[in-house]
């Protein structure tokens, strides 16, 4: 095979000629398509972008609330604490002042009964010394001196 340089400018030519035609028929399509492309995955850069600052702002918002909420728990639990501390003393009161009324009552009650009984004694007193003096004296008593005589003892016995 002989070197011919004719057929190696030919070939030279047919490269750059072959070259031309497939650089304006393909050259063009694949840009346009590359372009495409870089412009969709900026799209979706910029998208996911979007995106991940509206979750961080969702995020500060629901841990507002959060606090808020425990803000407002915290609140809550000290207002009922409160209001049980605020019952429980009623609750307290109420039930010395009760205690106090029953106390005053029995009280009163042992005063009365104490009362009756010293009554009844004293009843009983005079009946027995007015049948002790009878006797003693063998003559009748009259009531005057009955009420004189049970005077005299109950001023000596209290």
């Amino acid at each position: 095979m002989e070197f011919k340089l004719i057929d190696f400018i030919i070939y030279i030519l047919n490269l750059v000629v072959f070259f031309i035609v497939l650089r304006s028929i393909l050259y063009k399509p694949v840009k346009k398509f590359l372009k495409e492309r870089e412009e969709k995955i900026k799209a979706q850069h910029e998208g996911a972008k979007s995106e991940l600052e509206s979750a961080k702002a969702e995020k500060q918002q629901y841990e507002e609330l959060l606090s808020n909420s425990r803000t407002e728990a915290g609140k809550l639990l000290d207002q009922s604490r409160s209001d049980a501390e605020k019952s429980a003393g009623e609750i307290i009161k109420q039930a010395q002042e009760q205690a106090r009324r029953i106390l005053e009552e029995a009280r009163e009650r042992a005063a009365a009964e104490r009362a009756e009984a010293l009554a009844g004694v004293r009843g009983e007193a005079a009946n027995i010394s007015l049948e002790l003096a009878s006797k003693v004296l063998a003559r009748e008593v009259s009531a005057k001196d009955n009420a004189r005589i049970i005077e005299e003892y109950f001023s000596k016995v209290g």
